[in-house]
């Protein structure tokens, strides 16, 4: 295959890109995404991109132009994946 194809590695999204997505989606919205609220959402969602821009959007639009997406607003509407749900019923 390598022979008669690029091959490309893929490595991991680093936090700090992955914050500078979520926070363009948000302004989209008209909202501001904050490092708290990015911080809890990686703990709640996972690190899976396409559903953190799911929850992203969720919020925005929850949010608007008056609130930011913080931890509050996060615990508030956030999906919990199965890991997560596993700890948080376990306290």
């Amino acid at each position: 295959m390598e022979k008669t194809a690029k091959t490309y590695e893929l490595s991991r999204l680093s936090d700090s890109l992955v914050f500078q997505l979520l926070k363009t989606i948000a302004g989209k919205y008209g909202a501001v995404y904050t490092r708290s609220g990015h911080e809890q959402l990686i703990a709640l969602t996972g690190p899976h991109l396409m559903q953190l821009a799911n929850e992203v959007k969720k919020c925005a639009l929850f949010c608007g132009e008056e609130r930011e997406i913080d931890r509050q607003v996060v615990l508030q509407l956030g999906s919990r994946s199965l890991e997560s749900n596993v700890f948080f019923f376990a306290c």
